[in-house]
């Protein structure tokens, strides 16, 4: 695997983690299905070969790696079936498997120059052809497949493991990608996957250690793949939930601000059927909830320009459950299980720790005031149960419970009972922090030392501040109340984000107008994608109704609970059972009874204790491998003596060709303009810095000698070196003006700070627009890269212009010399010096 340049730390790096193909081409014969998948230029191709002569699922990969050519003339004559963007795996029916290939894709935001794309339509294909006749369920089956819909709220990325938060992927994105944590796992008592199916079912296999299984939906179609050791580069994650992504001002600024939904495929379901907790200890509705904002007009590569923050919702982590055999909007509640030891319930919390550090915040936000009780029967047990999980822990990672009744505080006539949240939210940021990418700005760093400003969270060395906590929500759907509550602590946390990027003064100033209505529609389109999912409906309760409740909001509430009563009650058991069966609970082909004739699924997701001898987790110190698992930190690579190039994975050169754009001094050769050429290389010991070097040439007369071309270029060579050698870096900026003027980026600057999308002309490169390599007019991007002449190619983006500071520089270190060819003429020598900084223009 590729390592990261000496000096990077993965703060200043997004890069993915593997390479995966980016296209697929099906052809079809009767003895076989080739699936050709390719790279997004469209050179580089492997196959995958699928026998169809048996019900059993053969694959066989082709470890060649082929060009186009060799692709027509390889199937010249087979038929084409169908051409794809994604290969989601394979699920096995009654009768054989069936592939399943993403058709249709729409790109739906950015996160660092990283497209995130949807799923808009899926096909499936049988695989068999030996003509044998169906079993007559087998159509039952796929009815039941088809009714969630694949085409909707289903999301990858092919550079970006988006299975992980952004924090995770910039720890460990520049170490080795497949490097896992090596101490002990977590105790369970089912399987790795968690779904909790009886020992005697066969272990699933498990996908390389970068990706999170729990957020990734086709885990069950991938297992084929897995079993035959198929390359990863076939394998595609894709998360359920939602992705939204808005862009808007501050100060000036573009700020991409992204909300992400990410939903547990672990006893996943609807509303009234899955509630609480199963005995591997995961909740019903559990999802991630990943607020980032990026500062668009920096690119990709700036040091602070990512912050996010993390929460958790999910159903209360107890033994209960709704009784829905009778037409009750509002069934009665049970708890049809005690523990005394609390097993399931350590188990969740343990996993909390594993993924989000020492700091968990429970806030509790179901009714006690009712005149029928009904909520309140949950209130007091899973009060006992924090407690009795705080007894086994040590006092500095007790678990903060806090009960807050936002029904009761609503209908209490008070005006400002939202400050009572708010004041919650601010405490809970203080706590949990949120991780910021980049170092502190210097003025940030004044206003903490002057106490204008709490600071909050430590700062790390790599990553700048990282979130060290996560606040859980629930109310009695984690639905409606937990959206809201959910908001207004990202509206504080957002503050504190923009504010550690340097594009506010006070984090608990007021967001401005249209910064907090892009936040309420993000947290509203994510509401309702999780409520559509879950419950049926869309959210019952928006925002406006816990803020200002309009005659329109009201009959619109009154309309989306009755459609929700309507879904739940006669639509969520086949649902139910679609999802069983498209995350593997359920696998029709080693079940005797067929999944309808079940009375109930709770024996799918529990363990059978009378089988299982489960121990007593509240015995051991649990919480000491989920904590090392998440302080757990890669070696970062040796520093050698003489540093070497450094090449990122390849998917991220195929998809953003970073190394394959103009080169400053071939722009200046290819258009003869005069001066010196301009030459990019990377220093500095914490940082990346950038100096722009003036190379020396000889002179116009010398062009016109007799040396032949290859003793002018070996001349020219030695003269650089003993430059670079002797004197600092230097640069006529006449020359790098009449460079930024050619390559359009004033016009790509403009473009990028009003948020909008750029022509695909405006990013192409003089080499391109001359009929060159490889224009790629499909996939706009908001930044493209400059090849860096030096002892390191490290990509560097032209938005970067807009962030760089000229100063003089007195005595910067001499740089090595570099090994490539240069040709202009001598010019005086300036010293002038572009390089980040560590205080942000702003």
């Amino acid at each position: 695997e590729q390592q990261a340049p000496p000096g990077t730390t993965a703060a200043r790096c997004l890069l993915p983690p593997l390479f995966a193909l980016q296209k697929f081409f099906l052809y079809e014969t009767k003895a076989r299905f080739y699936l050709a998948g390719c790279n997004k230029k469209e050179n580089r191709f492997r196959l995958l070969k699928i026998e169809r002569f048996t019900e059993a699922l053969t694959l066989v990969e082709d470890p060649a790696e082929y060009t186009k050519g060799d692709i027509l003339k390889l199937f010249e004559g087979i038929q084409l079936t169908t051409e794809a963007y994604a290969l989601l795996g394979f699920i096995p029916l009654l009768a054989g498997y069936y592939m399943l290939l993403a058709t249709k894709r729409k790109r739906v935001g950015l996160i660092g120059g990283h497209a995130i794309y949807t799923v808009q339509d899926v096909q499936y294909f049988y695989v068999p052809s030996n003509g044998s006749q169906k079993p007559a369920a087998e159509s039952r089956y796929m009815d039941l497949l088809r009714i969630i819909d694949l085409g909707n709220n289903f999301f990858f990325s092919y550079t970006y493991n988006l299975t992980r938060t952004l924090q995770y992927n910039f720890r460990h994105c520049c170490h080795q990608p497949h490097t896992s944590y090596p101490g002990p796992a977590p105790q369970r008592t089912v399987s790795p996957s968690g779904d909790g199916p009886p020992p005697s079912r066969a272990q699933p296999h498990r996908l390389p250690p970068q990706y999170e299984e729990m957020f990734t939906w086709n885990h069950h179609l991938l297992q084929p793949l897995l079993q035959d050791k198929i390359s990863p580069v076939w394998l595609l994650p894709i998360i359920h939930g939602d992705f939204v992504q808005r862009a808007v001002q501050v100060h000036s600024h573009a700020i991409f601000i992204s909300v992400v939904a990410r939903r547990s495929r672990h006893f996943a379901g609807t509303r009234f059927l899955k509630r609480g907790i199963c005995d591997s200890g995961h909740v019903a509705n559990d999802v991630e909830i990943e607020q980032i904002a990026q500062d668009s007009s920096l690119g990709m590569s700036s040091t602070h320009a990512f912050t996010s923050y993390v929460q958790h919702r999910g159903s209360i982590p107890l033994f209960w459950s709704q009784d829905v055999s009778t037409y009750n909007p509002k069934p009665p509640i049970s708890i049809y299980r005690f523990d005394p030891f609390y097993t399931a319930t350590i188990k969740h919390f343990q996993d909390l720790f594993r993924r989000y550090g020492d700091t968990l915040i429970a806030l509790n936000l179901i009714k006690i005031h009712e005149k029928k009780p009904r909520e309140v029967t949950l209130q007091e047990p899973f009060a006992d149960a924090v407690a009795f999980v705080n007894s086994l822990l040590p006092p500095e990672l007790s678990i903060t419970y806090t009960h807050w009744d936002f029904n009761h505080e609503l209908k209490s006539g008070r005006s400002n009972y939202l400050e009572d949240l708010y004041r919650f939210a601010l405490r809970t940021i203080q706590r949990t922090s949120f991780f910021h990418s980049g170092h502190e700005l210097y003025r940030n760093i004044l206003q903490s030392a002057s106490g204008a400003v709490s600071a909050v969270g430590q700062l790390t060395e790599t990553l700048g501040r990282e979130q060290r906590g996560v606040l859980r929500t629930n109310c009695i759907d984690s639905l409606d109340r937990t959206n809201a509550a959910q908001f207004f602590v990202g509206k504080c946390a957002l503050g504190f984000q923009l504010y550690a990027m340097g594009h506010l003064q006070n984090p608990m100033a007021d967001l401005s107008p249209d910064l907090f209505g892009a936040l309420v529609a993000l947290y509203e389109q994510v509401g309702n994608s999780i409520a559509l999912q879950y419950g049926g409906s869309q959210l019952a309760n928006t925002l406006t109704t816990y803020t200002k409740s309009t005659m329109m909001s009201l009959s619109r509430d009154l309309l989306e609970t009755v459609r929700r009563y309507y879904r739940n009650s006669f639509t969520d058991f086949e649902k139910q059972n679609c999802i069983n069966v498209l995350l593997g609970v359920y696998v029709p082909r080693n079940e005797r009874v067929p999944l309808w004739n079940l009375p109930t699924d709770y024996y799918l997701h529990n363990v059978l204790t009378e089988n299982v001898k489960l121990p007593l987790i509240c015995n051991t110190n649990w919480w000491t491998s989920a904590l090392d698992e998440f302080n757990y930190r890669p070696d970062p690579p040796a520093v050698t003596s003489a540093p070497t190039p450094f090449t990122p994975p390849s998917a991220y050169t195929e998809y953003y060709q970073p190394y394959t754009l103009t080169g400053i001094h071939e722009l200046a050769e290819a258009q003869a303009l005069p001066g010196p050429c301009v030459e990019l290389t990377a220093g500095g010991r914490h940082r990346s810095s950038l100096s722009l070097i003036e190379v020396p040439t000889t002179s116009s007369h010398h062009h016109s000698s007799g040396h032949s071309y290859q003793a002018q270029q070996q001349q020219q060579q030695q003269q650089q070196q003993q430059l670079l050698q002797a004197q600092p870096s230097v640069i006529n900026l006449q020359m790098f003006n009449d460079f930024i003027k050619h390559m359009s980026i004033g016009h790509i600057l403009r473009h990028t700070l009003s948020g909008d999308s750029l022509p695909p002309a405006a990013l192409r490169t003089p080499r391109d627009r001359r009929g060159g390599a490889d224009a790629d007019d499909d996939e706009p991007l908001a930044s493209f890269g400059v090849r860096l002449r030096s002892h390191v190619n490290l990509p560097v983006y032209a938005n970067y212009c807009a962030s760089w500071h000229l100063a003089d520089v007195s005595t910067p270190a001499p740089l090595p010399a570099p090994t490539h060819k240069v040709a202009t003429q001598r010019t005086p020598t300036t010293h002038l010096r572009a390089q980040t900084s560590d205080v942000h223009p702003a």
